[in-house]
């Protein structure tokens, strides 16, 4: 088998393809490189961490394979000798070219070659493709197939296992999870606004919310991982998820409760396994009319990037239409739960090899792994309920905020922390590393820093009012790593209102959840820590 790659994201969709045959060991997978398209970075890297066997094109198009696949029609593909299975690279053709006035995936320029169509078998997700397909190339309608969409049979069996991918992005029970997607062009979302996702790290509270990334690969290579990551490095140092862009993203997709995208493949994914969308942005001059991405945007709630994005993203999560989406969504999507099988058996049959015994599946995608930075400095909003309870906002303080008014607001930092202006500024320090002499460490970072009003390690809050010690005890402690931060600014809110506070119980409410903490009086058997 002959496997032509011409992009990243041709590359990582046909890689769902082979997976219904790599335990095979009659058939041979080889790739070579059809380097027509303006987006070449990155695949030869690509290949060459999967530990693929990459035949130069010249060389491949001197010889003959049983079977080749690719999924797109562009390029020098009637060079090859050996059938050829034609797939799509995203959810149905649903775009025109940026090239030309053709739709996407059915240039007949590129599907006749001197009369004669190129692929053997042009596989389409969904019968409703075929009258697209005959109205821009009549003569390749015999090659067609209806054989579902294989990359949608995995999303649909990765759905079980939310949970899973959740806890393998680090989010919390309570949190919701917005994920943000952008095909690529300057109509994209991410091309109209880059800077969308630094908004909403600085309008969702972080223990409530996360925010994920999702770049099409050809933004990616088309200005380079050093670009994108320079142009994201304030949003991942404000606790951006950014998703790598060979796989990652359905499992985030899964993870997701809201997804914010455009008129890329992304948004009718996601529509397809229930996510609420918005839309961001929609180029209605590049998207097919009547087809089921031009349905989408009728449907999804536009989303306006300049207004109170919390209380839309609210809005859109409780008044989420699941099964309108999912109806434009089943436009796309054919041979639901027997896609896999029906393309294996047709792989097989181009091959003239018995199909091996058992049924075939769609397995579910991997945990996702994404690009993440320590957050090492929060902007605290804190109202105090009553004398003993305190309600607490953390946003990222590396990114300008909004004050919030009738609520008191302090910095909260490592110790560490590289940003010396938000260190002087902070009013309460936590130790990185817990210091083997608490107290010592409290003494010198109090005497460094003189707006610090709180100083806290293992279990220890010192207030540099008066150099009372108190040790914390949560309860339940659900999260021991972030508890001592939360308490910490907690005491600090409290005692700036009620310098009397002597400890005791102290409900704390964060998102959706509430943390019980008793602070009892902690002495050294020396003297006080400050005064």
């Amino acid at each position: 088998m002959l496997v032509v790659v011409r992009t990243v994201t041709t590359a990582t969709r046909l890689l769902d393809v082979l997976d219904l045959l790599c335990e095979d060991a009659r058939v041979q997978i080889v790739f070579t490189f059809e380097q027509s398209s303006a987006f070449t970075t990155g695949v030869t890297g690509f290949i060459d961490a999967i530990g693929g066997l990459l035949l130069p094109w010249d060389q491949a198009v001197r010889h003959r394979f049983d079977i080749a696949i690719c999924a797109s029609e562009n390029g020098a593909l009637h060079q090859l000798q050996a059938p050829l299975i034609l797939l799509p690279h995203g959810a149905g053709h649903n775009k025109f070219s940026k090239s030309s006035n053709n739709i996407s995936g059915y240039n007949p320029q590129q599907l006749i070659h001197h009369g004669t169509v190129v692929p053997q078998v042009i596989v389409l997700s969904h019968g409703e493709q075929l009258d697209q397909l005959a109205a821009s190339c009549s003569e390749a309608v015999p090659h067609a197939v209806v054989a579902g969409d294989i990359c949608f049979e995995r999303l649909r069996s990765s759905t079980p296992h939310r949970a899973r991918y959740r806890k393998a992005l680090g989010l919390g029970d309570s949190q919701r999870l917005v994920v943000v997607s952008s095909t690529w062009g300057t109509r994209s979302a991410f091309g109209r606004d880059h800077e969308l996702v630094q908004r909403l790290l600085t309008a969702l509270p972080r223990d409530e919310y996360r925010v994920a990334l999702v770049l099409h690969p050809s933004i990616w290579f088309g200005h380079s991982p050093y670009a994108v990551r320079g142009w994201l490095r304030s949003a991942l140092d404000a606790g951006l998820l950014l998703v790598p862009p060979h796989e990652g993203w359905r499992a985030t997709l899964v993870a997701a409760d809201l997804l914010i995208s455009d008129h890329g493949s992304i948004s009718l994914y996601g529509a397809a396994v229930g996510v609420a969308v918005l839309l961001a942005a929609f180029d209605h001059d590049e998207v097919v009319p009547g087809t089921p991405m031009a349905a989408l945007a009728d449907k999804a709630v536009a989303l306006d990037a300049h207004s109170d994005l919390r209380s839309q993203i609210d809005t859109a999560m409780a008044a989420h239409d699941q099964q309108a989406l999912e109806l434009v969504a089943s436009r796309v999507f054919g041979r639901a739960g027997a896609g896999a099988g029906f393309l294996r058996s047709l792989l097989y049959d181009v091959m003239a090899l018995p199909e091996p015994a058992g049924p075939a599946t769609a397995r579910p995608v991997d945990e996702p792994s994404a690009e993440e930075r320590r957050m090492q400095a929060h902007l605290v909003s804190t109202t105090l309920i009553d004398d003993h309870t305190v309600e607490l906002e953390r946003f990222p303080a590396t990114l300008p905020s909004a004050s919030a008014p009738g609520r008191d607001q302090h910095i909260a930092v490592e110790d560490d922390v590289f940003d010396t202006a938000l260190a002087d500024s902070a009013a309460v320090v936590l130790a990185r590393d817990a210091p083997a002499d608490v107290l010592s460490w409290a003494r010198q970072v109090l005497a460094d820093r003189p707006a610090a009003r709180v100083v806290a390690a293992k279990n220890l809050i010192v207030l540099r009012r008066d150099g009372r010690v108190l040790q914390m005890t949560a309860e339940p402690a659900a999260e021991p790593a972030d508890d001592l931060a939360v308490a910490a600014s907690a005491v600090c809110a409290l005692t700036a209102r009620r310098p009397e506070f002597a400890g005791g119980m102290m409900t704390i409410k964060l998102g959706g959840r509430t943390l019980q903490v008793r602070l009892t009086e902690f002495t050294d058997r020396g003297s006080p820590v400050s005064r």
